[in-house]
């Protein structure tokens, strides 16, 4: 039982880790220090977080908080928060980044929904297109 227990933490610790790969990939993004990566980080899933507290608290019944949809959030993240650096001073405008992210609330994130049958990278990097096309059009 305890190794089953540490086998599921490493593949929590191996998803939170590519799920913050995804978020910092972009260019503009990547040479942000850590401590930054990280605000930017909070700030963003907090946003996520806030505009859909009971879907981030139902693991069984909605989809937010499965790991493919986190990667295709942070696979959006990175183009929105990338989208809103501002250059001469190389940071993100939180501002307009709250904007844009407020922008996919209409989602419906239910497990019966229309994100039923979504799975894998593809499906996140599906999703993340969709995701994107609201929050940056």
């Amino acid at each position: 039982m305890e190794e089953e227990h540490i086998k599921s933490q490493e593949s929590e610790s191996e998803n939170l880790y590519r799920t913050l790969s995804l978020l910092f990939k972009d260019r503009k993004l990547v040479v942000f220090p850590k401590e930054e990566k990280l605000s930017l980080a909070m700030f963003y899933f907090s946003r996520v977080k806030d505009m859909f507290p009971s879907e981030w608290m139902d693991y069984k019944g909605q989809k937010l908080t499965h790991i493919v949809c986190l990667d295709a959030l942070s696979i959006a993240g990175a183009q929105v928060l990338s989208n809103c650096v501002q250059e001469p001073r190389k940071q993100v405008d939180l501002i307009a980044a709250s904007r844009h992210i407020k922008r996919i609330k209409g989602i419906k994130w239910s497990i019966d929904g229309p994100l039923k049958y979504i799975k894998g990278l593809s499906g996140s990097r599906t999703l993340a297109a969709e995701l994107v096309e609201q929050m940056l059009d």
